[in-house]
């Protein structure tokens, strides 16, 4: 409801709080780090999709899919470029690549 009110700071905090009582969902962190982008926190989007990314790379028994990891990387550049950061966006377009996949 509150997206679709466009409640940005409430659905961040509503999803923030979900998160804090169960951290280990990725669909938390991926809700939280969209609404933080959605309410112009950047930073704290970058650092959750950063934290996503680093406990993905560590968690061998249920790792993203393709397609996980390209939104989880769309939303990190999408918050580099928002904030400035044009150079290190197309850095991690570079590095990344890979990881942007064409498929359902």
């Amino acid at each position: 409801m509150q997206m679709h009110l466009r409640d940005f700071p409430g659905f961040m905090e509503t999803r923030r709080q979900v998160l804090v009582k169960n951290s280990g969902n990725r669909e938390n962190w991926t809700s939280f780090a969209l609404g933080c982008f959605l309410n112009g926190n950047y930073d704290a989007c970058i650092s959750a999709v950063d934290s996503m990314i680093k406990v993905n790379e560590e968690e061998q028994k249920s790792p993203m899919t393709p397609v996980q990891l390209m939104e989880v990387c769309t939303l990190k550049v999408k918050s580099l470029i928002a904030t400035d950061k044009n150079d290190e966006a197309l850095k991690l377009l570079t590095e990344k690549k890979a990881w942007f996949v064409d498929q359902l």
